[in-house]
């Protein structure tokens, strides 16, 4: 009697237990699942931050910081030229022009945010440059009616008057270098002028994203000099959204800038490159000296932003968060952009003899090659910044 008291007393405890253990273990997997979503979550948004602060120090400041450099020497040779108009001068200053023509081409990558702002790619090399007002100011410098200083072309802000194309008209002719004896007076003057508005203006561009007081002492007096006003630091909200002093809301914003910016170089590289199987020779004032090279820099400046800085200066990346997601879409964004640049270098490298056909062909492999990566990209883009763990839907006001 007492035996079946205790089995029948005891099977409402095993009953409720059972049920209760149905109940507790999915709930206990769901709550291990949040937990290990947001644990996730955390460790991805704070990559993302990671990413776009590497991306900030190692790919914009890295870049600007060459192109400044570039266009000081260029200052310099052009100082040099000036005084002695040797053919070994002017073969310096060239040097000096393509080297800072390949750093401006690189900031493509970044043409949102102060470059946008205050149109810094306008200001270092409109396209095309003005040459009835170049031409007009050259010929009223012959004749003793104007002083052209960096000064004089900064005021009248006509940025189609300075800048790298303009240079470029001064130095070559038909797309060869001019021999230094053919260059007037009165061009190295104006050429001296643009040269030295190029500095203050690149200078003035690095001081837009690091903030004035961040510059060495020797570039803000160069800007203290020119009577450029001080700025403020952009990459402090670039690289703090959510902040009250940043007008960016969460992280997403900041990745959807350099995502967006990477796809419209590619774009826009592509869609002047592609004339280069029709055109064979190059006789315009306004053609690209070298559009090999300028496509070549541009997609390095995609590499640059996709891998998170300059050679030799790389950290966390874009293709960090892209792997995260989806590790065979990087390899195939890593693999186009080498291959891409493989193709463009292959139409470059084609005898000046090569048939129409070849050419035309080589340059649609190009393309192809380009348009390929520009869709893997395109395809990276939501990955990482629709994520939830990136906020996404703060840029709406959620």
């Amino acid at each position: 009697m007492k035996k079946r008291f205790i089995l029948w007393t005891g099977r409402p405890v095993i009953i409720s237990l059972i049920f209760f253990l149905g109940l507790a273990l999915p709930l206990h997997a769901a709550t291990e699942g949040g937990i290990k979503k947001g644990v996730e979550d955390f460790l991805f948004e704070k990559k993302a931050y990671t990413a776009v602060e590497d991306y900030t120090e190692n790919t914009v400041f890295k870049t600007i910081e060459l192109l400044v450099q570039e266009i000081e020497n260029l200052n310099t040779a052009v100082a040099g030229l000036s005084k002695s108009r040797t053919d070994a001068d002017m073969a310096k200053t060239i040097e000096a022009w393509k080297g800072a023509m390949a750093q401006f081409n690189r900031h493509w990558a970044f043409n949102y945010g102060p470059a946008a702002h205050y149109d810094f790619h306008k200001q270092l090399a409109t396209w095309p440059f003005d040459k009835v007002w170049v031409d007009h100011y050259l010929d009223e410098i012959e004749k003793g009616n104007l002083e052209v200083t960096a000064r004089f072309l900064r005021k009248n802000k006509h940025s189609s008057t300075r800048g790298l194309n303009t240079a470029a008209y001064l130095l070559f002719r038909d797309g060869k270098v001019r021999p230094a004896k053919k260059i007037t007076p009165a061009e190295l003057k104006y050429l001296r002028a643009v040269s030295q508005a190029l500095l203050i203006e690149s200078v003035d561009f690095e001081a837009s994203w690091r903030g004035t007081k961040n510059l060495s002492k020797e570039k803000r007096k160069i800007l203290k000099d020119a009577g450029v006003k001080k700025r403020s630091s952009y990459a402090v909200e670039f690289t703090n959204p959510g902040e009250s002093d940043s007008r960016y809301t969460s992280i997403s914003i900041p990745l959807q800038e350099i995502f967006q910016e990477c796809t419209t170089v590619i774009e826009d590289m592509v869609a002047g490159f592609s004339e280069l199987g029709q055109v064979q020779e190059k006789s315009a004032y306004w053609d690209s000296i070298d559009p090999y090279a300028d496509a070549l820099d541009m997609l390095k400046g995609v590499e640059n932003s996709y891998y998170g800085g300059v050679d030799g200066a790389r950290d966390a990346s874009l293709s960090d968060l892209v792997a995260k997601k989806n590790q065979i879409l990087d390899r195939r964004i890593k693999a186009s952009l080498a291959h891409s640049m493989e193709r463009i270098k292959a139409v470059r490298d084609l005898p000046s003899g090569a048939d129409a056909q070849t050419r035309e062909l080589m340059v649609k492999i190009a393309v192809s090659e380009c348009e390929k990566l520009f869709d893997r990209i395109t395809a990276a883009t939501p990955l990482v910044t629709a994520d939830s763990a990136v906020k996404p839907w703060a840029a709406y006001g959620r």
